[in-house]
């Protein structure tokens, strides 16, 4: 019973871990973009 109490618990800290990256990724994505596109605009204007 212990082991698959603590098998659990790590299953839950490794999703909880992938859902911040996750959530980091996309945050990284979204400050690229809005660089990249700020450049543009500040070289073509």
């Amino acid at each position: 019973m212990s082991s698959e109490n603590s098998n659990g618990m790590k299953l839950i800290r490794f999703f909880r871990l992938v859902g911040i990256l996750g959530r980091v990724v996309i945050l990284a994505r979204a400050l690229v973009v809005m660089a990249i596109i700020g450049v543009l605009l500040y070289i073509l204007t």
